[in-house]
């Protein structure tokens, strides 16, 4: 095999596998997604049924599905021993200022609808959120404001509800927000691994 063969080789096809996530609080139907083969680490420990001891191989899947919206990112892991398990991360973006609502502009409610758009980073990406508020005055991560951060949970809509529940931050002080992805209880079943273009 000469130097060039190698470059003119056929890639060879990403490994995708298929999981069922089944959310255990009954909000939502068990659902089957395909993730792409991204990355393989060790050690897992600890893993159900398996000595505490044992270390086994985790390989993460990038979850690709039309359901899940541009500014989070779902990976699986699952590792050797045939556990797995979802973690849902927010997709770098920025967040301007919410507008507040005409209600809410003439001071008469101080909970209520907020609007937030997001811009991608990356991918030049924009989405307007709906969100109420749930909580106020917490601290702030960034400008350290002991009381300017408030809480939104998102209207229903914008994400499917086994990816768990999605809060949006937002400091009064310094503009900084961000989303917080949510944990339910879910059970991640692997289906058998095949190589393949992801779907």
């Amino acid at each position: 095999m000469t130097f060039t063969s190698l470059f003119r080789s056929r890639p060879r096809p990403a490994e995708t596998r298929t999981f069922t996530v089944e959310p255990l609080t009954g909000t939502s139907p068990p659902v089957m997604v395909t993730g792409t083969r991204a990355d393989t680490y060790q050690p897992r420990r600890r893993c159900p049924g398996r000595n505490p001891d044992d270390s086994q191989t985790v390989t993460c899947y990038r979850v690709r599905s039309r359901e899940i919206p541009w500014w989070l990112t779902a990976h699986i892991h699952a590792c050797a021993g045939g556990h797995a398990e979802l973690v849902v991360h927010r997709t770098p973006a920025l967040i301007t200022a919410p507008a507040r609502t005409a209600t809410q502009r003439s001071g008469y409610a101080s909970f209520g609808d907020r609007s937030f758009e997001l811009r991608g980073t990356d991918i030049g990406q924009r989405a307007t959120l709906l969100a109420v508020v749930t909580e106020v005055d917490r601290p702030c991560r960034v400008c350290l404001r002991p009381y300017g951060v408030t809480g939104h949970r998102l209207a229903d809509g914008p994400a499917p509800t086994w990816l768990g529940s999605i809060e949006l931050m937002w400091c009064k002080g310094c503009g900084h927000g961000h989303l917080e992805p949510g944990w339910i209880p879910r059970a991640v079943h692997p289906h058998p691994a095949s190589h393949g273009k992801a779907r």
